[in-house]
């Protein structure tokens, strides 16, 4: 018996070297092809076996292509005697995807010389309870490589998958083989772009306080590395010694889709956040999409008049993992991301005030929606003028006469012809200093600097033989007769002053 056997074995060897010649040519073919499939389909296959009859290299049967030798036989069917099963495969690749679908394949063919001996190939979806045919028990003689395969639960657990080889020698031996190439579970799945976050460029070196609209520099970058999703949520962060939860506001982002950052102030608006919370966090959201091109995304805010010169503005997203919101993927990095440099604001320097005419000179050409700065000067040559609130006043000018006064308005109405307005090189009610030209030896009493929310001075008091100068900001407005002529004084509240020596003057613009 043993020297049967050992012919048989050997006459395998020898009369088969040319069909496994053959059999390697066209499974490398065929797995080559297999190889370079789409990349929303990933391989799993088994790591180990436990080998019952003796076959030659089993380990073959799922490691293509890192052998030479892509197969394995299970010598003749002297060695499948009633064997179940004669050789299993196990302990199943883990999968790194959520899979679509899946499906568990298995490459075999035979030398065609089984008569009535009988084999199959089975499955088991659970650790070994449950195994089901995928290819049946019986006479098997197909010489051309066969593809078997079976659906499996699109959540299958690959780790509770085995294949297994049943025999089952009927009489004599047939001087049959079984070849088995690969075996793999095969899943199909949806490929999930991720994001990717960077910066680029500079912040802007300095900053006014207060400003508004200010773009900072540089800009937040975003890339997706397949297919396209929306952003719809931002959080940035303010790093530097500036109190943004009281001193930064009005955050707006804008973007757009450029090889390279460059802010034209015309992008597309993504969002807006009125404040930075406590946590000196602005949260913007919109929709934005990002796909594999770079889309740049510009800061721009206000900077309120609480800040304090040389405190420090610096921009980041802290953690673009958890701080940029899309609907599917994944976004890094998980450590902050920052626009480079750090700007310093400022209080800005303001240069000297000029007069647009001289002294009791009427101006001409006045442009509309354009802050006019007035200073008025107010003597007392009598009694003392106790508690006084100066408040500006307008009239068109008749001819040679100014008459119908009416106080200029803090917001107008449709039809009024004056507006007060603010200014940025001070704040409403700072004092005035002496800048008009007083011949008397008066005493200078500081005024007031006046501005939008108010129209007058509120209380000043000139005893006698003191005077003061009160300033006021206004413009305009679209309603104001062009090429019009209009008088200005100050009253008590209301009350005319006792002597108006000379009127204010100016003429709007043809």
């Amino acid at each position: 018996m043993r020297k049967n056997i050992k012919n048989n074995l050997g006459k395998f060897l020898v009369g088969s070297f040319i069909s496994l010649i053959v059999s390697i040519f066209i499974v490398f073919l065929a797995q080559r092809q297999f190889a370079i499939s789409s990349p929303d389909i990933e391989i799993k296959k088994p790591t180990a076996h436990t080998d019952v009859t003796g076959w030659t290299n089993p380990a073959q049967a799922y490691d293509f292509p890192s052998t030479a030798n892509d197969q394995t036989t299970g010598g003749n069917d002297t060695s499948m005697a009633d064997a179940d099963p004669a050789i299993s495969f196990h302990t199943w690749a883990i999968k790194s995807q959520t899979y679509t679908s899946t499906a568990l394949k298995v490459n075999w063919r035979t030398n065609g010389l089984f008569s009535n001996d009988r084999f199959s190939i089975r499955y088991t979806k659970n650790g070994g309870i449950i195994w089901s045919d995928l290819v049946p028990l019986a006479v098997h003689n197909e010489t051309t490589i066969q593809t078997s395969s079976v659906n499996l639960d699109v959540n299958q657990d690959l780790t509770q998958v085995q294949v297994k080889v049943v025999s089952d020698r009927v009489g004599g031996s047939d001087g049959g083989t079984l070849y088995i190439y690969d075996m793999w579970a095969e899943g199909t799945y949806v490929v999930v772009g991720n994001i990717t976050v960077g910066a680029t460029g500079t912040q802007t070196a300095t900053m006014d306080i207060p400003s508004t609209n200010n773009y900072i520099g540089g800009a937040f970058t975003f890339v997706r590395n397949s297919g396209t999703t929306n952003v719809t949520q931002i959080i940035i962060t303010e790093t530097g010694t500036v109190n943004a939860n009281s001193n930064l506001s009005n955050v707006k982002l804008y973007y757009e889709t450029a090889a390279t950052c460059s802010y034209e102030g015309t992008e597309p608006l993504f969002g807006t956040a009125p404040s930075f919370n406590a946590s000196e966090k602005a949260i913007i959201s919109g929709i934005m999409p990002v796909g594999t091109l770079q889309v740049c995304v510009y800061v721009v805010l206000d900077v309120g008049a609480g800040a304090t010169d040389g405190q420090t503005l610096e921009i980041e997203i802290s953690n673009p993992s958890a701080e940029v919101t899309v609907p599917a993927g994944l976004v890094s990095p998980v450590t902050p991301v920052a626009i480079a440099s750090t700007t310093i604001l400022q209080v800005p320097v303001v240069p000297p005030a000029t007069w647009k005419e001289a002294e009791d000179t009427a101006i001409t050409g006045v442009n509309k929606n354009e802050n006019i700065r007035l200073r008025i000067e107010v003597a007392n040559s009598g009694s003392e003028a106790t508690d006084y609130d100066y408040r500006l006043e307008y009239a068109p000018k008749d001819g040679a006469t100014c008459g119908g006064f009416i106080a200029i308005p803090v917001n107008a109405s449709a039809g009024e012809h004056f507006e007060m307005k603010d200014s940025i090189y001070f704040a409403n009610g700072d004092p005035t200093i002496p800048k008009l030209t007083f011949l008397d030896s008066y005493t200078f009493v500081p005024g007031k600097m006046v501005e939008d929310p108010s129209n007058s001075s509120g209380y000043i008091t000139l005893p006698f033989e003191n005077y003061t100068e009160i300033e006021f900001v206004f413009w305009a407005n679209v309603d104001a007769t062009d090429g019009g002529s209009y008088c200005f004084r100050i009253t008590n509240a209301g009350i005319p002053l006792d002597d108006y020596p000379v009127y204010p003057e100016l003429q709007i613009a043809p």
